[in-house]
């Protein structure tokens, strides 16, 4: 399958990894590790993760309270939002490709 990002994703990690870094540089590093990890899953299965209320698959991260956000199109996977588990339920989902 193929793998795309909306374009405000790297803004949602950019945020995470900026907030880590600047409790503990090797806590950035982990939540990356984490989020690569969660990607690879998703890749391998892609149905393996249940549907949320506006019908984008939920992949959480382990450890870290954040989660992904995607849709499966065909042969691609849309990676439409990274978040924090706490925040606002709507927000990344009217985001489009």
């Amino acid at each position: 399958m193929q793998l795309r990002y909306h374009k405000l994703v790297q803004r949602d990690v950019s945020e995470a990894l900026k907030y880590y870094e600047s409790i503990y540089p090797e806590l950035a590093d982990s939540f990356w590790d984490e989020l690569m990890a969660a990607i690879q899953c998703i890749l391998s299965n892609p149905l393996r993760y249940h549907l949320d209320n506006n019908n984008f698959h939920r992949c959480n991260i382990k450890i870290f309270p954040y989660h992904i956000l995607y849709k499966i199109s065909m042969d691609t996977i849309r990676i439409t939002t990274v978040r924090h588990n706490q925040r606002n339920p709507s927000f990344g989902v009217r985001r489009k490709f």
